[in-house]
């Protein structure tokens, strides 16, 4: 069992370091920081409307958790308060998924940033699923949503 865990925590280190690298491409052009500001990232009117087809499940929150520490933490940190370990390097800073305003927007608009992504954040349309996204969406409520 410590041998699974510590392969798993390689693993994890390994998944951090690559996407802190591409992350830090995405940041850098010619050594230059880009910058632009946090809330300037809107998701076009359509994607209000698109409605979670995933069923709020163990199963879905659990496939979720998994994702979001995969892909998630290293920026938005495992707390989700937009403090992970490459959060200081990125402009604008990882959204803090905890907030009320963040839990404005609407799964749809969630679901479409994830996909679409937006420098510092890249888009998840190749490296997951549709189901995968909304089951990242589903630990989201899970984990972050303000009760």
């Amino acid at each position: 069992m410590a041998l699974r865990r510590a392969v798993f925590f390689l693993i994890c280190l390994a998944y951090g370091l690559l996407f802190t690298a591409t992350v830090w491409a995405a940041t850098y052009t010619n050594g230059l920081r880009i910058d632009r500001a946090a809330d300037d990232w809107t998701a076009p009117p359509t994607a209000d409307s698109v409605k979670n087809p995933v069923p709020m499940s163990s199963a879905s929150i659990s496939d979720g958790q998994g994702l979001f520490t995969q892909n998630c933490v290293a920026c938005h940190g495992a707390d989700g308060a937009g403090d992970g370990p490459t959060a200081s390097f990125l402009s604008p800073t990882p959204a803090n998924l905890t907030t009320a305003d963040f839990w404005k927007q609407s799964d749809g608009t969630i679901f479409w940033k994830i996909t679409n992504g937006n420098s510092p954040m890249p888009s998840f349309a190749g490296s997951m699923t549709d189901t995968q996204r909304w089951d990242v969406i589903n630990y989201l409520h899970h984990a972050f949503e303000p009760k």
